[in-house]
């Protein structure tokens, strides 16, 4: 597993713990829950992906993705279990991804 998944993985098992401000996100994180995006790119290619939570733990989350410069995405989306939506996130990044160089982003 590269450095960069390595501190994914880590910085979401550190985060599920902590408080996150979600800047770019409409709604503010649930505390126990983490802000993510990141963003992935190829010398010809951009995508970007983050979660976006409803206003309380337990509320929904969607997963955003975004290609380039075309609009984003939902392509996930929970009614009850925000960490379905980071599991799906990590998912996309470590395998559809994985050949793409990411990075998270604040």
């Amino acid at each position: 597993m590269s450095s960069l998944k390595k501190c994914f993985v880590a910085l979401t098992i550190f985060s599920v713990h902590s408080f996150a401000h979600a800047e770019e996100q409409k709604t503010e994180a649930p505390a126990s829950f983490p802000k993510m995006t990141t963003e992935c790119k190829l010398p010809d290619a951009y995508r970007k992906i983050w979660i976006e939570y409803g206003t309380s733990a337990g509320d929904n989350c969607e997963v955003h993705y975004q290609r380039d410069q075309n609009p984003a995405k939902v392509l996930w989306t929970a009614a009850k279990d925000p960490n379905y939506c980071i599991d799906k996130a990590k998912n996309l990044i470590e395998n559809t991804l994985s050949s793409f160089t990411c990075a998270e982003v604040n």
